[in-house]
């Protein structure tokens, strides 16, 4: 069993770790893998918000496929911002803007953006709902908003596996101890 007596530094040490784990995986997402099904509601000219952006190998392609819009990419990771200011710097993409911001509070006015998009981001906060009426709050009316997270109540395990199911009873009860950064 897993105490975390101290949420603050529980999410440093979360983030800290995801950066070192995480990281080259998330390097590989792409726009046309990972948000396939947002691409046919973009178009040249949007404003773009990618919020938990991570490396932002995402926010390149939907940068490509709001062009000549403007992409703003937020995460809550200094190290994840760095790195997509890098990745975009190399690619060439002038018409972006990565910044550290929390979700829950997003440094935009009403209606700044016309899409909205978010990969692996509700499954780590602890009110999922809240970060999704703030990404609401910053979208025009019409907006067009694209999720794409794990439900790890929903699994399906097949063929049963005794230990597959308490591996996700143990990351259940982390993620209740940590609001949800594990």
């Amino acid at each position: 069993m897993c105490d975390i007596t101290n949420i603050n530094e529980a999410r440093t040490e979360y983030q800290r770790r995801a950066s070192q784990i995480h990281s080259p995986a998330h390097a590989r997402r792409t726009a046309a893998t990972n948000a396939r099904f947002l691409l046919p509601h973009l178009r040249p000219g949007m404003r773009l918000l990618d919020a938990g952006c991570g490396p932002g190998s995402i926010t390149i392609g939907l940068a490509e496929a709001v062009a000549p819009g403007e992409v703003t990419g937020i995460d809550a990771s200094d190290e994840a911002i760095a790195s997509a200011r890098r990745r975009a710097a190399e690619a060439g993409c002038a018409k972006m803007r990565f910044d550290v911001a929390d979700v829950y509070g997003l440094p935009f006015e009403d209606g700044t953006f016309d899409a909205a998009f978010m990969h692996a981001v509700l499954q780590h906060l602890d009110d999922p709902v809240r970060g999704l009426r703030e990404v609401r709050r910053v979208l025009k009316p019409g907006g067009v908003v694209g999720v794409a997270d794990a439900d790890h109540d929903g699994t399906i395990i097949f063929p049963d596996d005794p230990m597959l199911h308490r591996s996700f009873d143990v990351l259940a009860r982390l993620r209740a101890q940590t609001a949800g950064d594990v």
